[in-house]
C-alpha cells in the first residue's frame, strides 16, 4: 500500500513538472499599467470629427457670403381703387408681394483686442431691390386714389405698384468673456425705399399718373448676442438676435397732374426715432475645419418707419396738409450661404 502510494505522488509531480511555464527566450515587449486605458479610450474617440467652432480663436477671419430672401408684410388696410359704383376694386393689405432675394455678406475679424476674453470685428451688409406687388385693375370707371385725390377723368384701367428696396449694413465688436455666447454690441444702418404708384401705359409705352418715393433713413446702435445652441456631427445650431434704437430721418415726394394737366410735386419729411429687432436661427453644415454651407431663418422688426403705401392716405398732394405717418413693418424669409475661415 506504501509502494503504491509513493508511486502515484511521483506521477502527480512530474505532471505537475511537465506543465510548469518554460523560460522566456524572445525578446521583451512594453506593458503600461491598467489605468490608462480610459484615457486611450478617450484619445481614440476624440478622433471622431465633429463641427468645429466657427469663432475659433485660432482662426483669424472668418467670411460669409451669400443671399437672402424676404417677405414684406402686407400693409394695413386702406382703399386704394373702387369703380364707377364705388365699389372697392383694391386693398392695401392685397399688396404683399412675393419673395425676393439680394446679396447677403458678413466678414468677423477675430482678436482684434484681447480685452474682455477676447474681441472680434464684424462687419455686415445685406440688400434687396424690388419688393414689389403690383395690380392691374379694369372696370367702366377706375377710380385709384392717389395722396387724397382721384382721376379727374376716370380710365377703364389703370396699375398699382407698391414696391419696397431695403438695405442694411452694421460694425459690431462681438465679445468672448462666453464659450458659447457671443455679447454684441455696434452701429447699424439701415435705408429703406418706398414707392407708390398708380398709373396707366400710353401708346408710346410710357408711363402717365401719380408717382411716389417714401425714404427711410436710420442710423443707431444696437446690442444683442449670438449663440451656439449645441453641435451634432458636421453641424452647428445657432441662434442670435439684436436691438437697435436708431433715427430715423424721412424725406418723399409726390408727383401728378392737377385738373388743368398742369404738373404738382409735393416734398415732405419729418424724422422719429425707431427701433428694430433683428433675430436668427439656423443651421451650419461644415465640410471641413475650414468651409461650410449655412441656411438660416431671418426675421426684421421695425417700428416708426414711413411706409410709401401709409404716406398715400397720410399726404394731401393737391391741397395742404403733409404730414408724414409712422408704422410699424415686418420682413422675414430665408439666407443661405457659404462660410469660410482662415
Amino acid at each position: 500500500m506504501r509502494r503504491a502510494t509513493l508511486i502515484a505522488f511521483l506521477l502527480i509531480a512530474n505532471s505537475l513538472s511537465a506543465q510548469s511555464p518554460q523560460p522566456y527566450d524572445g525578446t521583451p515587449t512594453v506593458w503600461d499599467d491598467t489605468s490608462t486605458l480610459g484615457s486611450q479610450a478617450a484619445d481614440n474617440s476624440s478622433t471622431r470629427w465633429i463641427a468645429p467652432d466657427s469663432r475659433d480663436p485660432s482662426k483669424y477671419v472668418h467670411f460669409e457670403l451669400g443671399t437672402i430672401g424676404l417677405f414684406r408684410e402686407a400693409p394695413d388696410s386702406q382703399l386704394l381703387a373702387f369703380d364707377e359704383s364705388f365699389n372697392p376694386l383694391l386693398n392695401a393689405n392685397e399688396l404683399q408681394g412675393s419673395m425676393q432675394f439680394g446679396l447677403r455678406a458678413f466678414m468677423d475679424v477675430h482678436n482684434v483686442s484681447l480685452g474682455l476674453g477676447g474681441t472680434d470685428l464684424q462687419l455686415g451688409y445685406f440688400g434687396i431691390n424690388s419688393l414689389d406687388a403690383e395690380r392691374p385693375l379694369a372696370a367702366a370707371e377706375v377710380n385709384t386714389v392717389f395722396f387724397n385725390s382721384i382721376p379727374a377723368t376716370p380710365l377703364q384701367t389703370a396699375n398699382v405698384l407698391y414696391s419696397s428696396n431695403i438695405y442694411s449694413g452694421e460694425a459690431n465688436l462681438c465679445f468672448r468673456n462666453r464659450k458659447r455666447v457671443r455679447p454684441i454690441a455696434g452701429l447699424r444702418y439701415l435705408k429703406l425705399e418706398e414707392t407708390y404708384d398708380a398709373f396707366n401705359h400710353d401708346p408710346s409705352g410710357g408711363r402717365l399718373g401719380g408717382f411716389s418715393l417714401t425714404n427711410n433713413h436710420l442710423f443707431g446702435g444696437q446690442f444683442g448676442c449670438a449663440a451656439t445652441l449645441f453641435r451634432l456631427g458636421y453641424f452647428e445650431f445657432y441662434s442670435s438676435g439684436k436691438f437697435a434704437v436708431m433715427h430715423n430721418r424721412v424725406d418723399g415726394s409726390t408727383s401728378a397732374a392737377d385738373v388743368s394737366g398742369t404738373p404738382v410735386t409735393k416734398n415732405f419729411s419729418d424724422s422719429e426715432f425707431a427701433t428694430l429687432l433683428d433675430v436668427e436661427a439656423g443651421t451650419t453644415y461644415w465640410l471641413n475645419d475650414a468651409m461650410a454651407f449655412k441656411l438660416g431663418y431671418q426675421l426684421l422688426y421695425a417700428d416708426d418707419v414711413a411706409m410709401g403705401i401709409d404716406q398715400n392716405a397720410s399726404v394731401r398732394i393737391l391741397s395742404p396738409g403733409d404730414t408724414v405717418a409712422f408704422n410699424s413693418q415686418q420682413w422675414h424669409g430665408l439666407n443661405l450661404s457659404a462660410e469660410f475661415s482662415f
